[in-house]
């Protein structure tokens, strides 16, 4: 049975409440990033520093704004925060342990982004690169870093391409494909199945 909170949930996300809350939070992350805000309105400091880093890492900014500048991370924060029940807030918080403890070089505690040296990051790009391949290739499936990393990539790549940016800069969405021939005849066009 569906309680009227979820249901609220449901139909604000089916009508684009995703795209419109993120377009919101955007500012927001822009002032957090600036002021060096290192914890969320649900995450911890560390939690928050492994979600930028995920985010950056696997849709990073090139000739179209990658996932920091749209705000992932804040949307994420935000969504948890105020939208996710408590199961699934347990979850993603267990998913992020686990990914976070494979991404760490051996010996290695993980600091917020402002303690992360050059070499500890380029260990853990090196490590996020072979959990990924794991997660889309040969790797076990079943290990819970490999199920926490396809989980939260997929959660992460979803709220990117939510985005305007997303959806129009790197999908290039167009509402309306094609050309408009106004007052063309049938002969001219032809049928369009065959």
């Amino acid at each position: 049975m569906v309680d009227r909170r979820e249901a609220l949930q449901r139909i604000v996300l089916g009508l684009g409440g995703a795209a419109a809350l993120l377009a919101f939070e955007q500012a927001a992350f822009a002032a957090a990033s600036a002021n060096k805000v290192r914890t969320g309105k649900f995450y911890t400091a560390g939690e928050l520093a492994t979600v930028i880093f995920l985010s950056d890492a696997i849709i990073p900014r090139t000739d179209t704004p990658g996932a920091l500048d749209v705000g992932v991370p804040v949307f994420l924060d935000r969504l948890h925060a105020d939208w996710a029940s408590v199961r699934i807030k347990a979850l993603h918080r267990a998913q992020l342990r686990s990914i976070s403890a494979f991404l760490m070089p051996p010996g290695m505690t993980p600091p917020g982004l402002a303690g992360r040296s050059a070499q500890t990051q380029a260990g853990m790009l090196a490590n996020l690169k072979r959990l990924d391949a794991e997660a889309f290739g040969d790797g076990d499936k079943s290990r819970p870093e490999i199920a926490a990393y396809v989980a939260v990539k997929a959660l992460i790549a979803d709220v990117y391409y939510v985005s305007e940016a997303g959806a129009t800069q790197e999908l290039r969405y167009d509402p309306v494909p094609g050309q408009w021939i106004a007052g063309a005849s049938m002969a001219e066009i032809g049928r369009t199945w065959r």
